[in-house]
């Protein structure tokens, strides 16, 4: 529903994210827990679910 982890990213909306899994919207050290958390765990299933990006390229989408 907020689009995907790149989207969300260019948005800046980590806040709502944030306050849709009843973490606080505000705390910002949660703010770059979610992110770093999703972007390890879960934007690579997301690729695979979405794009069907072969999981060797993912760490390199990470990376840069």
């Amino acid at each position: 529903t907020f689009g995907g982890y790149i989207k969300v990213s260019e948005t800046k909306r980590w806040s709502s994210i944030s306050a849709s899994v009843s973490l606080p919207p505000n705390n910002v050290d949660c703010l770059a827990s979610l992110h770093s958390i999703y972007g390890t765990l879960l934007y690579p299933y997301e690729q695979y679910m979405i794009q069907k990006i072969p999981a060797s390229s993912i760490q390199c989408i990470l990376e840069s």
